[in-house]
């Protein structure tokens, strides 16, 4: 800034902005034509209009994409509202179909329940006879 040192205070706006502006950097001379001809030059140019160029390509093909879609969806919906109608499809014999695997199931896994249950009922009448004898023989040998 200045060799003299000045309270910032004392100075007004004006004065420091002309202080600032004294201290500032400033671009060559040359630099805002040579922008200008090279923004106005074919290496420029033509990438700028090639990209412009594929915008609108890519834009008709987004448009294509979606109208194909849409025309994909309704040739389904129509296939499947002319067709839906027409299958001879029974909801209850489908329900009976489903359910038959299930009972089969169910009666065999009751079936295996049952067999286990009546064997572990005959193992604790095994083992309380067996107890019960043991008592029972025990209490005889301790009479005699």
């Amino acid at each position: 800034m200045q060799d003299n040192p000045m309270k910032l205070e004392e100075l007004s706006i004006d004065e420091l902005i002309r202080i600032a502006e004294q201290d500032m950097i400033t671009a060559p001379h040359y630099l805002k034509e040579n922008i200008m001809e090279r923004s106005q030059s074919v290496q420029v140019q033509l990438p700028m209009k090639l990209e412009v160029h594929t915008r609108q390509v890519s834009k008709k093909m987004q448009m294509f994409y979606y109208t194909m879609k849409i025309s994909a969806a309704m040739v389904c919906t129509l296939i499947l509202l002319l067709l839906v109608p027409n299958l001879k499809f029974n909801v209850d014999q489908g329900y009976q179909e489903a359910k038959r695997p299930i009972e089969e199931k169910r009666t065999e896994v009751t079936e295996t329940f049952m067999e286990k249950r009546s064997n572990f009922k005959e193992s604790i009448d095994t083992l309380k006879a067996n107890f019960m004898q043991s008592i029972n023989g025990g209490n005889d040998n301790e009479q005699q």
